[in-house]
């Protein structure tokens, strides 16, 4: 059964502009859009799961994973967060995981 993990960063215009400070305004635009980048490709790779998901959506502080092992994505989806809270401390998100 083909299962999907979705992640949205919720709330990316106050994140960014929180502190009102240009260099700060800079990095946090540059944090939200590493997410789904370099970010997401060490996660992959951390949870060994890079070659058993497929994106629909993967930028703008979002991505849709696809898959037909349910585990790969449990995998992700248990590290994800862990990993938001230190990329980009106060960023709030919204992620599901469900089958259909």
């Amino acid at each position: 059964m083909t299962c999907a993990l979705l992640f949205e960063a919720t709330s990316i215009q106050a994140y960014i502009l929180a502190t009102g400070r240009l260099r700060e305004i800079i990095g946090a635009s540059e944090r939200v859009e590493a997410l789904c980048g370099s970010v997401l490709d060490a996660a992959l790779d951390a949870a060994g799961v890079r070659d058993e998901l497929l994106f629909s959506r993967r930028a703008g502080g979002a991505f849709y994973a696809i898959s037909e092992n349910r585990t790969a994505l449990e995998r992700l989806a248990a590290l994800w967060p862990l990993l938001v809270a230190q990329w980009a401390p106060g960023l709030e998100f919204q992620m599901a995981i469900g089958e259909g």
